[in-house]
C-alpha cells in the first residue's frame, strides 16, 4: 500500500475515502492505470492536461530553509511563514528540466489516445495558471521575481515539446492546446475545471467529453460529479510510488538543472 497524493494505492485498488476504484499493474511504463465511470461510443472527446513545476519549484528563506511552492498547500504554508511568522525569502529555485511526471505522463496520455482514438483531444498546458501563481508569489514577497516569466515560458516550451513529440510518436494529430484562462475562466480553480463544467467553451458538450489523467487529478471529476450532477468517465494512471511530483528533497533543489533568482 502507497499514499498517491490523497490516495491511498495498492493490492490492485485506488481508494479515497469510500471510494474504492479497480487498479491494473502495468510495467513498463506508468505503475498502474484503471478507469472510472461508463464509457460508450457518445464519448468522443478527450480531455487532459499536465501541471508545470515540480516539487523542486522552491523558495529559499533567509534562514537557510528551502520549501516547496509547487502545490496549493505548500504555498498556504509558505503565505503563513511569511505573513505570521515574518520570514523572508532570499531567493526563488526553478527547476529547469523535465521530470519523470511529466514524460511518464504525457507518454501515458499518447498511449491512451492512440488505443481509444478519439475525434480530438482537448490539451490544457498551464502556463496562464503558473504566471498568476508567481504574480501571487511575488505580491506575497513584495517585489518583482526577476526572470520569472521567462523561465516559465521556456519550462512550459519544454513541455509542449514533449507532448508534441508524443503525439508524433502515436502519429495522432487531432489535438487542440486549450488555454481556459483566455476563455473567460475567473481564477485558477475555475479554469482547471472549465473543460468538465463548461465543455461548450471548446465546441462539445457534457455527453461527449471524458478525460485522461493522472488519478490525483480525479478530484476535478469527482467535484464535477458532485456540483453538476453528471459523471465524466475517466482513464487514469497511478505514475510511480512516491509520486514523482511531489517527491521533494533539498538535494534535488540544489543541483545543477535549477535555475536560482536572487531577491
Amino acid at each position: 500500500m502507497g499514499k498517491y497524493g490523497a490516495w491511498q494505492v495498492g493490492a490492485g485498488m485506488a481508494t479515497l475515502g469510500d471510494l474504492s476504484i479497480p487498479i491494473t499493474r502495468d510495467k513498463p511504463g506508468v505503475y498502474a492505470r484503471g478507469e472510472y465511470g461508463a464509457f460508450s461510443s457518445e464519448r468522443r472527446v478527450a480531455i487532459s492536461g499536465v501541471c508545470l513545476f515540480d516539487a523542486r519549484w522552491s523558495v529559499e528563506f533567509s534562514t537557510g530553509g528551502v520549501r516547496s511552492i509547487a502545490l496549493p498547500l505548500d504555498r498556504s504554508r509558505v503565505q503563513d511563514r511569511i505573513r505570521e511568522r515574518g520570514f523572508e525569502v532570499s531567493r526563488v529555485i526553478f527547476p529547469l528540466t523535465l521530470t519523470d511526471y511529466h514524460t511518464k505522463l504525457l507518454h501515458f496520455v499518447a498511449n491512451t489516445v492512440e488505443k481509444l482514438q478519439p475525434e480530438k483531444l482537448l490539451f490544457h498546458i498551464p502556463i496562464d495558471e503558473y504566471y498568476v501563481y508567481i504574480q501571487e508569489l511575488e505580491t506575497l514577497i513584495g517585489g518583482v521575481i526577476p526572470d520569472a516569466q521567462e523561465i516559465l515560458a521556456g519550462f512550459a516550451g519544454k513541455v509542449t515539446d514533449c507532448f508534441r513529440a508524443e503525439m508524433q510518436r502515436v502519429k495522432f494529430e487531432r489535438f487542440e492546446l486549450i488555454r481556459p484562462m483566455q476563455c473567460g475562466a475567473a481564477d485558477t480553480e475555475q479554469s482547471y475545471a472549465m473543460p468538465y463544467q463548461q465543455p461548450e467553451v471548446f465546441g462539445t458538450n457534457k455527453e461527449a467529453i471524458y478525460a485522461i489523467e493522472d488519478l490525483v487529478e480525479m478530484k476535478i471529476a469527482l467535484l464535477t460529479e458532485q456540483c453538476q450532477g453528471y459523471t465524466v468517465p475517466v482513464k487514469f494512471c497511478v505514475l510511480d510510488i512516491p509520486h514523482p511530483y511531489v517527491t521533494f528533497s533539498k538535494k534535488n533543489v540544489m543541483r545543477g538543472d535549477m535555475a536560482t533568482v536572487s531577491l
